[in-house]
């Protein structure tokens, strides 16, 4: 059984070359870096902000009385 030749790093170097940088597809996107901390802040979606996410999330990390057996 013959074993498969590798992609020499001339193919491989050439993939890259073929996609933009993510400065490029940020500018393709039309995104822009956020300027205040407060841009991170908030839920998601806006509208669900108080769903009980966070407080279902601390019940699931409390330790159970099974994991201490």
């Amino acid at each position: 059984m013959a074993i498969p030749q590798l992609k020499s790093d001339l193919e491989f170097d050439d993939y890259w070359d073929d996609h933009p940088s993510l400065e490029e597809l940020a500018r393709q996107q039309g995104t822009r870096p956020a300027v205040r901390f407060e841009d991170f802040a908030g839920g998601w979606p806006e509208d669900e902000i108080d769903d009980g996410f966070e407080e279902a999330l601390e019940r699931w990390r409390r330790p159970s009385p099974w994991d201490e057996a």
